[in-house]
């Protein structure tokens, strides 16, 4: 992390600046390329498919991006993500993800955190006997899931 060093002394008249110096503390102040990497690493919600679709419609009728930009208050690079992949696949609705399905669901795993919460010295067989009546798991995809 890149920390600028700012430092002023206060301003007094006709002080002896020796001592001062080692009482005084000196203020680092977080440069702001700094907030905006952090700004950056921030995950933030899907806009909607209106909102994407009046992007788009935008830009096909001669827009700029800036005045898109302007105009719905979405970052410019977002409106240029959108207008790619318009571009590219022919949609603006969300496509999906890569990576393996999970092997259990969200509700499979719950009801496994229900059960260890209700009897935690359960052991992983037994774990197992339970969930082959919803979706049949091994018990190292059961600990994993209770491990998350």
């Amino acid at each position: 992390m890149f920390l600028q060093l700012d430092w002023s002394p206060p301003v007094l008249n006709s002080v002896d600046w020796t001592g001062l110096r080692k009482a005084h503390t000196c203020r680092y102040k977080v440069s702001q390329l700094t907030y905006q990497s952090i700004n950056r690493a921030m995950k933030s919600k899907e806009l909607s498919v209106d909102l994407r679709d009046r992007i788009v419609s935008r830009h096909r009728s001669g827009e700029g991006y800036r005045k898109i930009s302007a105009a719905l208050k979405v970052p410019m690079s977002t409106v240029a993500s959108i207008i790619w992949k318009w571009k590219k696949f022919g949609t603006t609705r969300t496509l999906p993800r890569v990576g393996r399905p999970p092997r259990l669901s969200d509700r499979g795993r719950r009801a496994l955190v229900r059960e260890v919460t209700r009897n935690p010295m359960v052991t992983l067989t037994e774990l197992q006997r339970y969930s082959m009546r919803r979706e049949p798991s091994r018990r190292t995809t059961i600990s994993a899931a209770l491990h998350k």
